[in-house]
């Protein structure tokens, strides 16, 4: 009988705060799912920080239009 021991579903790495057990599975698959979490959040920023400056470059660009046009 060749059985293979799957440990991390049966080790513990801490307890919920209602003292549930917390395997290491359980606590891999929660820091798996912080990651992408975390992934998709920097991406959000990248692409927040892509429009931030469009948009700085367009109030630039008018507002150098705007004083020329004062200034005529």
């Amino acid at each position: 009988m060749n059985t293979k021991h799957n440990w991390n579903l049966d080790v513990i790495a801490g307890h919920d705060e209602d003292s549930n057990p917390i395997t290491v599975a359980q606590l891999v698959a929660a820091l798996e799912g912080q990651q992408y979490s975390l992934d998709a959040s920097a991406e959000t920023i990248r692409a927040l920080q892509t429009q931030v400056a469009e948009l700085e470059a367009g109030l630039n660009h008018a507002t150098a239009r705007l004083n020329e046009q004062t200034a005529a």
